[in-house]
């Protein structure tokens, strides 16, 4: 009997000694909450109150170490966490300042949960596609989680970029993993499991330097040592040495790079060899052609000066033109102008006329060409007043020609109107619009040169012949018997 009662107690012992156990957890510089176990638990779930203040995280068959009391900060959002006991489970309540959501992540190699408050209005794009991604993982989404922590990756979140590698050196892909790993370390990931997978890497392809920087990092972040070195194929491991010895840590999965490590903060075997990789760097840092890099900025500094010296060129020539009071052109020469286009305007207008009517016969002053519009000289003052003498003698000839022909419009409508009789008058009082509109006389002056026709032959004879004023002004005023 007591030497079952001894085996039953060992056994419970083992088991207890097996049985996963939540040993501490700390706030890291970013204000996550890690929360180290000895073993990953058997289950585990989250839950967030109503209120988005409290997480709640259920460790199912997990022991609760001494270690994992209550702690409680005073500033950022995570304020406090304390773990209970539930049976064979442990419940651990992390308290927040303000509602907030949350991720949550486990890490292999630090053996660790890693809770990041998030507030979810305020993530850029790739934050957004990282958190979602360690959703996707929380539900067991595996597909789905690698495709939008690739995307994250891709768009420059560091944690996303070292997660990505760590899932991939778990899968046996030593060279992608350390690509990833790269991109991780450059953009400035601080996850502990980046130092573990780099050194793990490192230790592989017989890189010891590089294997002991980054061990003393993974154990100066978690408080752990080293896991065992995954095995890996052959060429793989060749593969990897190469582009240790070639980049250490130098992000290869965008272009160009974000940046640039120091020398002195880059692990090498040789220091000979960092030197290299940081001048490869440096020289393969653009995408563009190196004639192009050399040329583009001569040809932009040649155009400029060119540009700069024919502004200056266009002002100094505006400076050295005379300004001459002679620039534009005189009084008369605007009214020879103006006479000319009148003129034309009646003669399109005469041209438009009915055939049937009679038109008044063309003098010779008419037929004479018009002359020409007067270009005055702005470099000789002679020629300059020679011209204003013959525009101002060609004002005065135009004048007259004006009076001339506003005696023939006056004859020529006279005629129309004596010739015009009531059947010959349109019905409709558009058309006669137009028939008082083409005699440029105004409606009711037609009207009324028809009532007097009709009163008497002689009276109205008498009226066009003696008061030709509703002719003469086009808004049929009445003005007394020979007015000019």
């Amino acid at each position: 009997m007591a030497r079952y009662a001894l085996c039953s107690l060992l056994i419970a012992v083992a088991l207890a000694e097996a049985a996963p156990t939540l040993e501490r957890y700390e706030r890291d510089s970013l204000g996550r909450l890690l929360l180290y176990c000895s073993q990953p638990p058997t289950g585990w779930s989250s839950e967030l109150s109503a209120d988005k203040r409290r997480v709640i995280l259920r460790l199912s068959g997990t022991q609760l170490s001494p270690q994992a009391t209550q702690r409680s900060w005073q500033s950022g959002l995570l304020r406090e966490v304390y773990p209970r006991r539930h049976g064979d489970s442990v419940w651990v309540y992390v308290l927040f300042a303000q509602p907030v959501g949350y991720s949550l992540v486990w890490l292999p190699y630090s053996s660790a949960f890693l809770l990041t408050p998030v507030q979810w209005d305020r993530l850029t794009p790739a934050e957004d596609l990282y958190h979602s991604a360690l959703l996707a993982l929380e539900v067991g989404a595996e597909a789905l989680a690698d495709s939008l922590l690739s995307e994250a990756a891709h768009g420059g979140h560091p944690d996303a970029a070292a997660l990505v590698g760590i899932r991939a050196l778990q899968r046996g892909m030593p060279l992608t993993a350390l690509q990833w790993l790269r991109a991780g370390f450059i953009r400035g990931s601080r996850l502990p499991d980046l130092y573990a997978a780099t050194a793990l890497l490192a230790l592989s392809a017989g890189q010891g330097v590089l294997a002991q920087w980054a061990a003393r990092h993974f154990t100066a972040l978690s408080d752990r040592p080293l896991p065992p070195v995954p095995s890996f194929p052959p060429d793989s491991l060749a593969a990897v040495l190469e582009q240790t010895l070639t980049a250490p840590l130098l992000d290869t999965t965008v272009a160009p790079p974000l940046a640039v490590p120091p020398v002195d903060t880059i692990p090498t075997a040789r220091a000979d060899s960092a030197s290299s990789a940081v001048k490869n760097a440096r020289s393969s840092s653009g995408t563009l052609p190196q004639w192009l890099l050399v040329w583009a900025p001569i040809a932009f500094g040649l155009g400029t000066v060119g540009l700069i010296a024919l502004l200056l060129r266009k002002l100094w020539q505006r400076s050295r033109a005379p300004s001459s009071p002679t620039s534009s052109p005189p009084p008369a020469a605007e009214f020879a102008a103006h006479v000319q286009a009148a003129l034309r305007r009646y003669r399109e207008a005469e041209e438009r006329t009915p055939p049937a009517e009679p038109a008044p016969a063309a003098t010779a002053s008419e037929s004479a060409p018009s002359a020409p519009e007067p270009t005055p000289s702005r470099a000789d003052p002679a020629a300059v007043l020679e011209e204003t003498r013959r525009t101002a003698q060609l004002s005065t000839e135009l004048r007259q020609l004006w009076r001339h022909r506003i005696g023939q419009r006056q004859h020529y409508v006279r005629s129309v109107l004596q010739q015009l009789t009531p059947e010959h008058l349109p019905e409709s009082e558009q058309e006669r619009a137009q028939l008082a509109r083409r005699l440029s006389i105004a409606p009711q002056a037609l009207e009324l040169h028809l009532r007097l026709r009709e009163r008497s032959a002689a009276e109205s004879a008498r009226c066009i012949q003696g008061s030709p004023s509703f002719v003469s002004t086009p808004d049929g005023a009445s003005h007394p018997e020979g007015a000019a």
